[in-house]
Parts: C-alpha cells; structure tokens; sequence
C-alpha cells in the first residue's frame, strides 16, 4: 500500500506529523527515511521557498500498518494538545486500533519529550489531587458555605437597617409622607 506524505509547515509554524503503527502495535514516526521492516520511503517531488520549503514522501508499507498524518494543533503549536497521557493514547488508537499503550509512550518519550513532560505533571497531579472527598471534607464544606450565606445575610441585613435609619432615607420619608 501507499500513502503520500508532504511535510510542508502550515501557517503559525505547524509542524506535520505522522507516526505508522504496525499491525503488532509498534510504533513509529515518519521522519522522510525508510524503516526497516515497517516501510519504504520514496522522495517523489521537492520544492524550494525559503521557509515553505518541502517534500513529499511516498511511504510504502504494508496495508496493516495505519499511517496516522496531522498538523501541530493550531491553538497550542503541540504535536499533542490532548492533556493526559490517556487522551493521547485514545486519539491515536482511535485511527490506529492495534496501537500498544508501551510502544506509545515510549515512542512519546523518545520523539516528543516535552509531550511526555507535561503528561508525566499531569499524572502527577492526578495521584496527588485525583482523589474524592471523605464524608469528613464533605461536611466541613457544606458547613463553611452555610457559615459564609449566614454571614452574608447578617451582613446584608445590617446593610438595609444602616440604609433605612440614615438621615437621608428619613428625609425620603417625611417627603413622601407630606
């Protein structure tokens, strides 16, 4: 099977990306150079412009090898935008169902290092914030929020009657009692 790739850069510096996951689960970025045992790669057309400059692949391969193809996420400028290591594992096996979780991640880590980072905090904070609440913490919000409405209400009641007996508000009255 073929597949034709072009690694032009989009607008705001986005990247093109590809990766090639095997029928076994391996995988692979396309990096414009065969791989051994997974694919073939051909230069069929080159184009010089400066920063626009590009090539186009084609990428022989066998046809149980999925050839995944995307562009940086426009918003962010990451290979990844997705937040956990489990939402980018889910995109990926959603174009490529034989993926395996360890062959990602270790492709991840060696390919898109910042990636990895930012999934690893973000598995950090899980462990360390990811939990639920006990009765405990439960009750002593439900009675910090009925403290502060209590105080609020106290607090709005002293605004009124401050607002009621000021010498203003007596002048309203004998105004529009006349």
């Amino acid at each position: 099977m073929k597949t034709i790739f072009n690694d032009r850069i989009g607008h705001r510096g986005c990247k093109p990306r590809c990766l090639l996951v095997t029928l076994a689960g391996d995988v692979f970025p396309f990096g414009g150079h065969s791989i051994a045992g997974v694919c073939h790669a051909a230069r069929v057309d080159a184009e010089k412009a400066g920063k626009w400059s590009n090539t186009t692949w084609e990428i022989s391969h066998a046809e149980t090898t999925s050839v995944i193809q995307w562009m940086d996420d426009w918003n962010t400028g990451m290979p990844f935008p997705q937040t956990t290591w489990e939402e980018g594992f889910f995109w990926v096996a959603e174009k490529a169902p034989t993926v395996r979780k360890d062959s990602f991640e270790s492709c991840v880590r060696t390919f898109f290092p910042s990636t990895a980072e930012r999934w690893d905090a973000a598995r950090a904070a899980e462990a360390e914030f990811g939990f639920p609440a006990t009765e405990a913490e439960i009750a002593a919000i439900r009675a910090a929020q009925e403290r502060i409405e209590a105080e609020k209400a106290a607090h709005e009641k002293a605004v009124a009657e401050r607002r009621a007996n000021s010498p203003f508000a007596k002048l309203l009255q004998l105004k529009t009692s006349a």
